[in-house]
């Protein structure tokens, strides 16, 4: 899909690696096909 983002440049975008108290996972997924 045009101009979306990676599971990688979200959790940049949110500043994930900044979280260290426990455990975070960004799953990619598409709404439209329901991949993911």
């Amino acid at each position: 899909m045009k101009d979306s983002m990676t599971a990688a440049e979200i959790s940049q975008c949110l500043t994930l690696s900044s979280i260290t108290g426990h455990s975070w996972h960004v799953q990619a997924c598409c709404a439209l096909t329901g991949e993911g």
